[in-house]
């Protein structure tokens, strides 16, 4: 799994325990870095913000 979709998929299971679904806010992604030999000399990372919100029943009557 990529950094990415994990880090979703962990804020997922986060709000999911508590009976909630995910409203991302904001995120940033910075990819891996290569020296001029191919080496890698940073890993890439995520960073997302987001909130627990009630997940809304289609069935509900507005």
């Amino acid at each position: 799994m990529r950094v990415k979709e994990a880090t979703v998929q962990h804020a997922e299971n986060f709000c999911a325990k508590r009976g909630m679904g995910i409203q991302p806010l904001d995120q940033t992604i910075s990819w891996g870095v290569e020296d001029a030999s191919g080496k890698l000399t940073k890993g890439a990372s995520v960073w997302l913000q987001f909130k627990c919100v009630q997940a809304i029943d289609p069935s509900a009557e507005l």
